[in-house]
Order: structure tokens, then sequence, then C-alpha cells
């Protein structure tokens, strides 16, 4: 765990700058270039239009923003784009609005001219924020594979890539959304386990079936499932009444 915070520290931090004060944008990218190593400026943004196509395009970490943007606000930036992606700190000539910003959960209100230390400390605090974001979606991401052991190599496999599992005795074979097969020497039984029961559903002994593919059943000669690349997989007579409760709540 150790090597894994220090890559994710070791990662730069992505900013933008969004104000109409030319001299404002100087001197604080004259500071963020002196003291800030650690951030990359992605670009910089003069009016509410200009903002929105760059914080798209980009998908900041960090915003440096100001209240008013010629005849718009920062406010208004923010209620249009996510703010909840990027860490905000607001840079205002006017106290005034300091009570308003803060509805927004900003990292710090900074009035003009820029106290530096004020700023590294914002910045810092910024800092410690992201890469707790950083950490959390890292730690979701290995959460959506499993390890699936082979004969002789252990593979890792995304579980949404998985379309359904096949039991034979001890073994079981793994069939992927690009048509790939795994055999794998764990019993299905120990997938079931381990692969999320809000989108697995074991349908048959023989077969567990990622339910986000399941396309239609058939009740005709006999009960099965239809995925959606046209695989029919049979459903047990104990488990038909489940299934068709769970398709007829999922959501389309």
């Amino acid at each position: 765990m150790g090597e894994f915070k220090t890559s994710i520290q070791r990662q730069k931090i992505t900013a933008v700058v969004v104000d109409d004060d030319s001299k404002s944008v100087d001197l604080l990218c004259h500071h963020l270039k002196t003291y800030c190593p650690e951030l990359t400026l992605s670009g910089i943004a003069n009016s509410l239009d200009e903002a929105i196509l760059l914080i798209d395009k980009t998908k900041p970490e960090l915003m440096f923003l100001d209240i008013m943007l010629n005849s718009d606000t920062g406010f208004d930036l923010l209620d249009i784009v996510n703010q909840n992606d990027a860490e905000i700190i607001f840079i205002s000539s006017f106290d005034e609005y300091a009570l308003k910003a803060f509805k927004y959960s900003p990292v710090d209100y900074l009035l003009k001219p820029i106290d530096i230390k004020e700023l590294l400390m914002a910045i810092a605090r910024a800092r410690e924020s992201i890469q707790q974001k950083r950490e959390k979606n890292e730690q979701q991401n290995l959460r959506d594979y499993i390890a699936v052991p082979g004969r002789k190599i252990i593979q890792i496999v995304r579980i949404a890539e998985i379309l359904y599992c096949k039991s034979d005795g001890n073994y079981t074979t793994l069939y992927l959304k690009d048509r790939e097969k795994i055999v794998t020497i764990k019993n299905i039984g120990g997938f079931e386990k381990i692969l999320p029961n809000d989108i697995f559903m074991r349908i048959h002994k023989q077969y567990l079936v990622n339910f986000n593919y399941v396309k239609s059943i058939h009740k005709s000669d006999g009960f099965y499932c239809h995925l959606f690349d046209k695989t029919m997989l049979p459903v047990s007579r104990r488990k038909q009444e489940e299934l068709q409760q769970r398709l007829e709540g999922k959501n389309i």
C-alpha cells in the first residue's frame, strides 16, 4: 500500500484558472509556476462560455475561480458544470460573496491581492483532498476486477466483461464480452461467492449469469434466458420466479 500511495502522490495536479482580470491571471500564474511545480495548468478562461468549454475539455482536478466574470459569476459556472469533480479555490476582490461561496464547499476563499502564504496553504489542502479522491477511485477500480486462477497462470479479469460462468465439475469457464473463454480451476460456487450478487445470479446449477446482459426470458420448450449476444442459457425451475422479478425490475 505504501508504493500505491507514493505513485498517487507523484501524479501532477491538473488545474485551470477562470478569471476575467488579465493582471490577476498573470500574477496567479506567476505564483503557481514559481511555487507550485506539482500543478499543471491546463488552461485559462476569461468568460463563462470559455470556462464551460475548458472544463469540459480538460476535466481539471483544481479550479481557481473568480466570483465576477464580466456579466456572469463563478456561481453561474458551478451551477452548470459538475463542481464535485474538482476542488475549488475562489479568488475575489469582494468579501461579501464569501458566505454564498461556501455553499459550494470550496477549499478556500482568497481575497485579491493574493497572499502567497494563504495561496500555498489552500493548495496544500486541495492537494490532500485530491489525493484522497485518487486513492478512493483507484481502490474502486481494483474492486472492479477479480483474479481468475488457471492451471499455469492467474489472470486479472474485469467483472463487467464477464457475460456468464459455466460449471464443469471442479472447473469453471468464464465467457467474456469479446468472446474470449477462460478456463479456471475455481468451481462455480467460488465465483458465486466473490462476484457481486446485485450483478450476478445463479440461474442453474451449471450457470452464473451477469444480469446486465440478460435481454429476455423464453418460456417455450423449457425456460431459458436470452443474452444480448444471442446465447441461450437454461434456468432451473426454482430460479424462474426470481429471474422474472429481477428482469421486470431492471432499469433499462
